[in-house]
């Protein structure tokens, strides 16, 4: 066997190895049950899009509640600690919001950037 032949087997082989492996993967996930968030945070618009802080403690999402800048812009609830109530949804005001579809806020790891 020459050694473009042996590379190719070892490729392979390798491949086969990781197949079989991936194969044999399992994610057993338990999700807690849904809970409404109560008319606090869900309006009669439409309210959507969530992205929660690592901590619990602050709540992204988009939303058309009136009190925006015109699409759906993004707003933020937050609450002391993760067994209190969520307080009134802020819009984050003309620094993040446009007149256009803000949507899909996602919070970082650390909770210092907004994406």
């Amino acid at each position: 066997m020459n050694r473009k032949t042996s590379r190719k087997v070892y490729l392979l082989t390798i491949l086969i190895l990781l197949i079989s492996v991936a194969g044999n993967a399992k994610a057993d996930y338990i999700f807690g049950i849904p809970i409404n968030l109560g008319a606090t945070v869900n309006s009669s618009r439409l309210d959507g899009e969530p992205s929660i802080s690592a901590d619990g403690l602050s709540l992204y999402f988009v939303s058309l509640r009136p009190g925006g800048y015109d699409a759906g812009d993004i707003w933020v609830t937050t609450r002391a600690t993760v067994s209190d109530p969520w307080g009134e949804p802020e819009n984050l005001g003309p620094a993040v919001n446009s007149s256009a579809w803000d949507g899909d806020p996602s919070i970082s790891s650390d909770g210092l950037t907004l994406y």
